[in-house]
């Protein structure tokens, strides 16, 4: 089947990680590489070509303007494309908008929850609009709904009643452990915490720092937070008014990921809220200890004492607890992270994601063809 990918592509995190792989999975099998449609040519477009895949780029005016959809009408008919795969708001309303000239099956990922902002009171307004419309066209054009965990299905168990839904857990290729150089600016003599990601409140971040300050232990202990967000400032002030300048480290945006991660002693999710993150799965197959909250897909993955430990989210005191656990035991550690990389290895691959995918877009287009004919 002729297939395309169509996503925002302004930042790069697990929903522009899941194109780019399914991209690699297609190619790897032997079939047509998809057409990648974005609207902004950023770090995705980038590893793309990377890849030897050149993106088709949809602009307009401004975000709402009606032009892009007959813009990515053509593209598809160019191409003969059979099923859209969609994510996020933007490219799930385009989409649907150009199914009413253009059939195909059009399939869609839930990554995560809307994350609200109330400190911001348009923003917040746009992102609930917006949030509208997406359910609006999800349920009026959508053939098919995919979701990274159960604990998103459920909470869209009813909005979504109807159409095809099935839980496809983000998977990745495992990664060569041992292969990754050790950062200069990252020392082998001190305890290395980390977190990836986008440094945003839904992120928890503070938790962890308040729970640097709670540690009480006498090895040298470093925190670093590798990414880049909104709250970078305020957290930065926040270390500096608790004493903790000197070991919360914020290194912004690492394009070599894996060697931090590789060389991290721990990696934290304090997160009030996640889907699947990749930045975890990634430090599963690199046989890094996690510490991660009791939330969401975490849950869904770690379990406590095996392959990781479980935090409730909001408490710095119990994070502290467990990072003094781990950093006294080091052959914990040694234990969580091996039995993670097994988990990973066994489950979580791109080769399960891949073909979970493949099927729902088979189901999609068959009704698809169905509701044709019925019409």
């Amino acid at each position: 089947m002729n297939l395309a990918l169509f996503s925002v592509g302004e930042l790069f995190g697990g929903v522009e990680q899941q194109v780019l792989d399914l991209c690699s999975f297609r190619r790897a099998g032997g079939q047509s590489a998809p057409l990648v449609i974005l609207f902004h040519d950023r770090e995705l477009a980038s590893r793309l070509r990377g890849i030897g895949i050149e993106p088709v780029f949809l602009g307009g005016r401004h975000r709402y303007d009606t032009k892009i959809v007959g813009d990515l009408v053509e593209v598809l008919r160019r191409q003969e494309t059979e099923v859209v795969h969609v994510h996020g708001y933007k490219a799930t309303i385009v989409a649907a908008m150009a199914k009413r000239h253009l059939p195909f099956a059009l399939v869609k990922t839930e990554h995560g929850m809307v994350e609200a902002r109330l400190s911001r009171p348009l923003a917040y307004l746009k992102s609930r609009v917006n949030s509208g419309l997406e359910l609006f066209y999800t349920r009026r054009a959508v053939d098919a709904v995919c979701y990274v965990t159960d604990d998103i299905s459920r909470r869209f168990e009813a909005a979504h009643r109807g159409l095809i839904r099935q839980t496809v857990h983000n998977g990745i290729e495992p990664l060569p452990v041992g292969q990754f150089e050790r950062p200069a600016d990252m020392s082998a003599d001190v305890f290395q915490l980390g977190i990836v990601g986008r440094v945003t409140a839904i992120k928890g971040i503070p938790v962890a720092i308040e729970a640097m300050r709670l540690l009480s232990i006498d090895t040298p202990v470093v925190l670093n937070i590798i990414g880049t967000g909104v709250l970078v400032e305020s957290l930065q002030e926040m270390a500096r008014r608790l004493g903790l300048a000197d070991v919360v480290r914020f290194l912004g945006f690492q394009r070599n990921i894996n060697d931090y991660m590789a060389h991290l002693d721990v990696l934290l999710m304090p997160s009030y809220h996640e889907g699947l993150p990749y930045t975890l799965l990634e430090a599963m197959s690199l046989s890094r200890p996690v510490v991660v909250s009791d939330v969401g897909g975490l849950r869904e993955v770690i379990r406590d004492g095996h392959n990781g430990l479980l935090c409730p989210p909001g408490q710095p005191a119990a994070w502290a607890r467990s990072l003094e656990r781990l950093i006294a035991d080091r052959a914990l550690g040694e234990a969580l992270g091996a039995n993670a990389c097994a988990d990973q290895s066994r489950s979580l691959t791109l080769e399960f994601m891949g073909s979970a995918y493949e099927e729902v877009y088979t189901r999609a287009l068959e009704r698809q063809a169905g509701a044709a004919g019925h019409g």
